[in-house]
This record gives C-alpha cells, sequence and structure tokens, in this order.
C-alpha cells in the first residue's frame, strides 16, 4: 500500500488511522462535509492545540471546517459568528 509519512498535509496520500494499527484514512475521504468547531471566548488549558489539530485534520480529510463564535449563540446569530477555518487560521496558534 502506497503511503508517505511527511508532517506537511499537502503531502499525505494516506494517514494512520489512531488505535487501528494497519488501518488507513484516504486523505479527502469526507470531502464536501462540513466541520464545525465551537468557540466559547474563555481561556481552557489544552484548547489551542486540540482545535488546531480539529481544523488541520478536517482540512486533511476534505472536509470544509468552519469557527463558530460565542457557542450556540453564534451559531444562532450567524454572518460574522461563523468563519471558515484554513490551514493558516491556525498556524500561529500554539504561540497565543
Amino acid at each position: 500500500m502506497h503511503h508517505r509519512r511527511s508532517i506537511d498535509s499537502q503531502q499525505h496520500d494516506y494517514l494512520m488511522e489512531s488505535g487501528k494499527e494497519g488501518h488507513f484514512i484516504a486523505k479527502n475521504k469526507f470531502d464536501g462535509h462540513s466541520l464545525a468547531v465551537f468557540t466559547s471566548g474563555g481561556d481552557a488549558q489544552g484548547m489551542n492545540p486540540a482545535v488546531r489539530a480539529i481544523v488541520r485534520m478536517g482540512i486533511y480529510l476534505g472536509c470544509k471546517v468552519y469557527f463558530i463564535h460565542e457557542g450556540y449563540q453564534g451559531l444562532v446569530d450567524g454572518g460574522n459568528s461563523i468563519r471558515q477555518a484554513t490551514w493558516a487560521s491556525v498556524s500561529g496558534i500554539l504561540d497565543d
């Protein structure tokens, strides 16, 4: 089975599936799906790396990933409370 092991998501063909040794998730497997990350604005230790991982994995899998600011109220309000996440939008998140 062909796969490359590179940190850069642009070079992955397959990604190993956690907890399932020998199984792989194909890049763009969920193309056309959407994924939302709800934020409430408060500080929570360890959340920045988690948000970054969710966004980057979602993009790798072909999903459109969105940030929903202010939790469920942001989902109801819409507008500027909903923003599409990109690879670059989480690139400096670990430095915060």
